[in-house]
């Protein structure tokens, strides 16, 4: 029994683990820190029944529920509501959310947008883990175990998945917008809700007949948030191979890579010089789409930072303060020497 106590609550964690994992195609992510990410998710639940505790002391909602269901009476709904919507949920997503904004969110690897939606569900699956590890031991016989752990693997696991996907794509979405700064914090009130109205439809009786629904809709915005995810990664075979993007100028800082306007002569980001230069992978002069790219699209080489070119006749840019190219002087002719 203890065995099992110690080992079985981690495999649905795991399994569904390794189903979001396998849906990151173009990027897949260092397996070493999605397994330090899930770490981190089953450690948050420490911090989550600790200010649990706390709450309880303040506000002693599970003392009014035991006697509710002991004494066969009607569970208070606003005591439901407290303990759902201002307590559980705030704190569980809260912690969970901790766990990646410290750590993978930091994390180099960290580098586009499904990267949220893998990392928060990686947390969440560590936190619903040990939740797991806390339920199963709660049990003393091997066959309840194994049945509340089977209800928990496809209702619970998954769920705190749907409640974490939010603030995951919010991680994620503010790398192609960074200037929304209520962006994170909203999709935590959100997810927080969320959670609040899991637990509520499941402990009071009057409100069972919504979580159906409602587990349908999160099932359902999960899926579209891991679509959005693989849409907008800027490592899709149809975008890496792509030397200038659609309506690019050619044009680009080559000091941090920006595309810039036909008119711009310095860099809008960090005042570098603006040449007419394009990405190139400095072993097979392959076309890259941006400077993010760690791979070459064509030899598979691995690099730090892509080296510039000019776009008239290729000679390296090193130089960001440079106001021509050293070979063309731009006009893609031998410079006239000084």
């Amino acid at each position: 029994m203890i065995l099992f106590a110690l080992i079985a609550p981690f495999v649905p964690g795991l399994l569904w683990l390794w189903f979001f994992y396998t849906r990151d195609k173009y990027q897949p992510e260092p397996k070493r820190v999605v397994a330090w990410t899930f770490v981190l998710g089953g450690i948050a639940a420490a911090p989550a029944v600790f200010g649990e505790g706390a709450a309880e002391r303040i506000f002693p909602f599970s003392q009014q529920l035991v006697q509710a269901v002991l004494f066969e009476g009607r569970i208070p709904a606003g005591t439901v509501f407290v303990m759902c919507f201002l307590i559980v949920g705030p704190i569980e997503e809260l912690c969970k959310f901790a766990a990646v904004r410290f750590y993978a969110a930091r994390h180099r690897a960290f580098d586009e947008p499904m990267d949220g939606l893998i990392y928060s569900s990686a947390a969440a699956l560590g936190f619903a883990s040990v939740e797991n590890v806390l339920y199963i031991w709660g049990v003393e016989s091997a066959g309840g175990g194994v049945a509340l752990l089977t209800l928990r693997a496809l209702l619970s696991v998954p769920g705190h998945v749907f409640f974490a996907s939010i603030w995951g794509w919010a991680l994620g979405r503010r790398l192609l917008e960074p200037r929304r700064p209520w962006l994170v914090p909203g999709a935590l009130v959100l997810s927080s809700v969320a959670h609040g109205a899991w637990d509520f439809t499941l402990i009071h009786p009057d409100a069972r007949v919504l979580f159906l629904p409602l587990f349908g809709t999160l099932a359902w915005l999960l899926l579209r948030l891991l679509r959005w995810g693989r849409e907008n990664s800027q490592f899709r075979p149809d975008r890496r191979y792509v030397a200038v993007p659609p309506g690019s100028t050619d044009r680009r800082c080559v000091r941090c890579g920006l595309t810039v306007s036909m008119d711009d002569v310095f860099c809008t980001r960090c005042g570098g010089r603006i040449l007419p230069a394009r990405l190139a992978c400095p072993h097979c002069d392959a076309p890259l789409t941006d400077r993010t790219d760690r791979f070459c699209g064509r030899c598979g080489q691995r690099f730090e930072l892509p080296a510039f070119r000019c776009s008239l006749c290729g000679t390296e840019l090193r130089d960001p303060t440079a106001t021509a190219c050293p070979t063309c002087a731009g006009c893609a002719a031998p410079a006239a020497p000084a």
